[in-house]
């Protein structure tokens, strides 16, 4: 069993982290010391969290933008390596291997799905407003944003 010893939170062994993702603190393998046998039931946050591979990015601007929607949708995320905002770093800091978006095992199922559907989205064609530039959709002959004619 991993656990971080900070938040004492336990990772299976064969989860394929290496840092707590609410931490972002180096796992420790082995029993947790903070959670002796016989000192009563664990903290509320010491929960088992199996997680497992929703995707692969090879981009770490992909994966904070990838992380960001699934969060808006409820979706607790991890991702390893943990290498957000590696992207702002001057110089450039090159990534030479994927980087994986993980899950609650719980959680993959409606992960998969929501996955599914900002890859539909990303496939659509976005419209703007030629006047105010919000979105629109192909049937709006009235712009909804700005209450504009179209066309």
């Amino acid at each position: 069993m991993k656990h971080c010893p900070n938040c004492t939170n336990e990772f299976e062994d064969d989860a394929e982290i290496s840092k707590c993702p609410d931490c972002d603190v180096e796992l420790l393998s082995g029993p947790n010391p903070q959670l002796e046998p016989g000192a009563g039931e664990p903290p509320a946050e010491a929960v088992v969290k199996r997680l497992v591979v929703l995707t692969k990015v090879g981009e770490a601007w992909q994966a904070d933008l990838l992380r960001g929607r699934l969060l808006a949708e409820g979706l607790e995320t991890a991702q390893e390596p943990s290498v957000s905002n590696v992207w702002l770093h001057i110089p450039p800091v090159e990534v030479t291997q994927m980087i994986q978006i993980l899950v609650n095992e719980q959680d993959l199922e409606r992960g998969q799905a929501l996955l599914k559907q900002i890859e539909d989205e990303a496939e659509m064609e976005l419209l703007f407003c030629p006047h105010c530039f919000g979105q629109i959709s192909t049937d709006d002959k009235v712009c909804p944003h700005c209450g504009r004619v179209i066309g």
